[in-house]
């Protein structure tokens, strides 16, 4: 009986330490799961304490670090459980993703192929893979690791949409539309397939299916603000400035936005549907803001001259031009005033340097009338047909040409 009660006495500690240890692991397990992760690393460094071989609890451990931004520490954590056990692939992959957020990326590639190595039906991995090859212009690489991962754990939301982000980069767009639709299928109450495959069809200048793929996303999901942002930036690029002005109006009024892209395109759909005080009410809250935005004071002179305040016009001019000497309205605007002056030399200068940074037809017919005026008839004449190629009225054009082309 005394054998017996002296094994007991040995035995029961031992017994009772296990039974704590792994209490308070499950605790600190409990407290990982509900995202309480200070606390849950308390517990899990209690039970080292107590055991420091406990891999488990280390590498639980080295996740709460990896979730309290305590990269270092959780690196530290992940390469003693590699350490003590060769095989245990979650390690080997959590450290990767932890080189991954550090942009270490030969490092994450390494225990992401170690990881798979052990672990060959580990899928998630190879979107992991995917997304470092994506990175760094690999593009077919990362295709081929995306492909794995839907064999290996069929289709996930992940999966279509990153790869449709992926097809789409790579001009692969109807294999991007398919993948989106995918998406949508899994998460329809998300934006962001609904916005890839509107942008897509941008691209292929299919206006129309974009803005129809936009009212699908409105129907699911009227209170989307990706959905009004998305489409009044839809709007705007088309010159479509009375419906762009009202989604502009909803992401500032509704959502509460606060941005200044917004506020100056509100400032150019207001001048664009003869709102002209609006507008520069608009253009100078913007210039509060940023006082270095050209293209703010370009389109603030423009104001001007339609409201008869030529000098103000040109003040602003200057300004726009000294914050960016390249900027494409600013040097058309100046343009046109010189050719109103007739200084036909300079007015030649500031419309062709504005179209070097990019073809607008006003600012070719403008060039039009300073290359007769000049006797440059050939020039002119070439100029007009452009003018009508880039967008200015075809009657106009049609009329400049009669007059240029001899």
């Amino acid at each position: 009986m005394k054998k017996i009660l002296a094994i007991v006495l040995i035995i029961l500690p031992i017994l009772l330490a296990a039974q704590s240890k792994n209490a308070l692991y499950n605790e600190g397990l409990t407290h990982f799961k509900a995202g309480n992760y200070k606390i849950a690393k308390d517990r899990f460094a209690e039970v080292l304490e107590m055991d420091q071989y406990f891999y488990e609890a280390l590498f639980y451990s080295g996740r709460c670090d990896y979730h309290l931004g305590n990269f270092e520490q959780s690196i530290t954590a992940f390469s003693s459980v590699v350490e003590q056990q060769d095989d245990f692939y979650p390690a080997w992959y959590f450290r990767g993703k932890v080189y991954h957020k550090l942009e270490q990326y030969d490092k994450a590639l390494q225990d992401y192929n170690r990881a798979a190595e052990i672990n060959p039906d580990l899928a998630i991995v190879y979107i992991e893979k995917a997304r470092i090859y994506d990175i760094r212009g690999n593009r077919e690489k990362a295709l081929l690791n995306y492909t794995k991962n839907e064999e290996l754990a069929g289709g996930s939301y992940e999966l279509y949409y990153n790869r449709a982000v992926l097809l789409t980069n790579m001009g692969k767009y109807q294999q991007a539309l398919n993948d989106a639709l995918k998406a949508i299928d899994m998460q329809p109450e998300n934006p962001e397939p609904f916005v890839l495959r509107s942008r897509i069809f941008r691209k292929q200048m299919k206006f129309g299916k974009a803005e129809r793929e936009i009212e699908n996303l409105l129907n699911i999901n009227s209170q989307s603000e990706a959905a009004y942002e998305e489409r009044a930036d839809l709007y705007f690029v088309q010159g479509k400035f009375q419906k762009a002005l009202a989604d502009y109006e909803m992401l500032t009024g509704k959502f509460g936005r606060r941005d200044i892209l917004f506020e100056y395109r509100m400032g150019v759909c207001y001048a664009n549907t003869e709102n002209e005080m609006r507008a520069r009410r608009a253009f100078t809250r913007v210039i509060s803001l940023e006082p270095d935005y050209a293209d703010a004071y370009a389109q603030r002179a423009f104001i001007y001259l339609s409201m008869d305040r030529e000098a103000q016009a040109k003040q602003d001019l200057r300004k726009a031009l000294l914050k960016d000497p390249n900027n494409p309205t600013a040097l058309r605007l100046m343009g046109k005033l010189q050719l109103g002056d007739h200084q036909y030399g300079k007015a030649l200068e500031s419309l062709s340097k504005s179209l070097e940074q990019e073809h607008n037809g006003k600012a070719y017919a403008l060039r039009a009338k300073c290359k007769f005026y000049l006797k440059d008839y050939d020039g002119a004449c070439e100029d007009a047909k452009l003018a009508i190629m880039f967008g200015y009225d075809k009657k106009d054009g049609q009329l400049d040409m009669s007059q240029y082309c001899r």
